[in-house]
């Protein structure tokens, strides 16, 4: 009898990975990150995330898992990212993963796209 290995690839593009969110709880239902993917050599030098509750944990990676930022928000509803990592150092162009938490540790996760 033969075995055979069964290999599934599975190919999706950067820019419908720019557009997913999973939210884990209410307090996140508001929230909206945007430009979507960030366009650089268009001007953009930024990326907002509006509506998150406070205190927020934010963590940002790149696609090796490597943490990128970490911070904690205690007020206000939106963050704005500079596009920069926790060195002050401006990020490769890439697919970024977000992770953020509230103060109940519910969390919501999501990816952005910097195009330079």
């Amino acid at each position: 009898m033969m075995k055979f290995n069964v290999l599934r690839v599975f190919f999706f593009s950067t820019f419908i990975l720019s557009f997913s969110l999973v939210s884990y709880g209410g307090s996140f239902d508001g929230l909206v990150v945007y430009p979507n993917p960030v366009r650089v050599d268009r001007g953009q030098s930024t990326i907002t995330f509006n509506g998150v509750p406070a205190p927020v944990h934010i963590r940002i990676y790149n696609t090796r898992g490597q943490l990128v930022l970490d911070l904690h928000q205690n007020s206000g509803t939106q963050f704005t990212w500079n596009l920069t990592n926790d060195a002050g150092q401006p990020v490769a162009p890439g697919v970024y993963i977000y992770l953020l938490s509230d103060a109940e540790s519910k969390t919501t996760r999501g990816k952005c796209a910097v195009v330079r």
